[in-house]
């Protein structure tokens, strides 16, 4: 009865609710959700890039099971893990200095998988000592320095065209498309993230730009081609998901044009 009370408070304390609607993800914590629906601990352990357990605590049932056949859905995952695994330790003091704590995370270690921390500072008990899980600010530096380390495309001048282009009739009227840019500047941004140079080539967007790449603004299909032309040759590669205009007027009117003369434009 105790043990199902200080589960109660746990789940009290912070909900899966609370992380569900912060993080805007599904939060999994049971084998089986309350949907009745089996939480796939395979799926969910080939899936990940990086797996970081946050904070991994003392209690014996919980750092033991780093070692042991799995209980619960963390462990199965845990051992179905493929990719890196990051432990960012937060205990008492005397708890992290426990000779039976040194063994056990002695061979998590030898796994090869990254202890972060603890760090020195205030406790949960009110003691001052090493055993504070590191701030969250440093366990993500941790985590972005650990794919930072081996970037695939690092090296590499990559071409990204996106959005639309705007193919001008006179001063005020254009054709374009609806085209957001979302993808182009999503694959840039990726591109980014792998350690290439992206130059992104881009139309008329209201996309936020991502830091890190270079990026060459374009208003028409001409001044596109015209920007592919001039970086294509330092390139390795080039993809491009800009949606250029399908039309363009034959002639554009150095004045606006009258609703009337609107009608008998030629395009190609």
């Amino acid at each position: 009865m105790c043990k199902l009370l200080q589960q109660d408070r746990q789940r009290i304390f912070v909900s899966p609710l609370t992380l569900s609607v912060l993080s805007g993800k599904p939060v999994l914590s049971d084998m089986i959700s309350s949907e009745n629906t089996w939480n796939n601990h395979i799926e969910l352990g080939i899936w990940a890039d990086l797996f970081l357990i946050a904070p991994l605590s003392a209690h014996y049932s919980f750092l033991h099971s780093l070692r042991a056949p799995a209980k619960n859905l963390l462990q199965a995952v845990y051992l179905s893990a493929r990719c890196p695994v990051f432990i960012a330790t937060a205990m008492d003091h005397d708890m992290y200095l426990h000779p039976a704590t040194k063994q056990n995370l002695e061979i998590v270690r030898q796994r090869g998988q990254t202890i972060i921390g603890p760090t020195h500072g205030e406790l949960a008990s009110g003691l001052i000592g090493e055993g504070r899980m590191e701030e969250p600010e440093q366990i993500f530096e941790r985590v972005v320095a650990h794919f930072s380390a081996n970037k695939p495309l690092a090296g590499k001048s990559i071409i990204v065209t996106a959005g639309p282009t705007r193919e001008a009739i006179d001063p005020v009227r254009f054709i374009t498309n609806h085209s957001s840019g979302k993808m182009g500047i999503a694959i840039a941004n990726s591109l980014v993230e792998m350690g290439a140079e992206v130059k992104l080539i881009a139309g008329p967007v209201q996309e936020k730009i991502p830091t890190g790449l270079i990026h060459i603004p374009v208003i028409s299909a001409d001044d596109m081609l015209q920007a592919c032309i001039q970086h294509f040759p330092s390139a390795n590669a080039a993809i491009m998901t800009a949606a250029v205009a399908d039309y363009r007027p034959s002639s554009v009117s150095e004045k606006k044009s009258g609703k009337s003369r609107m009608m008998i434009y030629n395009y190609r």
